[in-house]
């Protein structure tokens, strides 16, 4: 399935983090914290399962444009690594819209405690979301330094 993929430097590590992106969210929104979450309103849940319908194609056309020998290989790159980063970027701004929140913890869901360093909570969404913006920045660095 990587076969073309691996043969260009930083288009692996795109794909990394395409297939960890299609494979983790589903786990995390397919939960009782979220999708399944009893607190949360009728349409929040048809809005978690249409984001993760959108997401699994997202995910999958970012996989075809990686592999197919269609096509030009900059623009095909460049729209493999942004689909995935077009779901993770947003949790940053989000943070910051009154009302909203990382924590998933309701009345019947309750979250761990998440670890601090000094006053700042560090939350694992947020977490994953940097570290695989991360690894499709690094994928695009990689790719465009050898495409020059």
């Amino acid at each position: 399935m990587f076969a073309r993929t691996n043969r260009v430097p930083g288009r692996g590590l795109i794909a990394a983090a395409v297939v960890t992106t299609a494979a983790i969210q589903p786990i995390v929104d397919l939960s009782g914290s979220h999708a399944f979450n009893e607190d949360w309103p009728p349409h929040a849940h048809f809005h978690d399962l249409a984001a993760i319908g959108m997401l699994e194609v997202c995910c999958a056309t970012s996989l075809y444009l990686l592999n197919t020998t269609r096509g030009d290989r900059v623009l095909n790159t460049a729209v493999a690594a942004i689909l995935p980063f077009s779901f993770w970027a947003p949790f940053f701004p989000a943070h910051f819209v009154s009302g909203s929140s990382l924590d998933d913890t309701t009345a019947h869901h309750k979250g761990p405690t998440m670890p601090k360093v000094g006053r700042f909570t560090i939350y694992p969404n947020a977490s994953i979301a940097a570290l695989e913006i991360a690894l499709l920045a690094a994928g695009w660095l990689r790719f465009r330094r050898a495409h020059r």
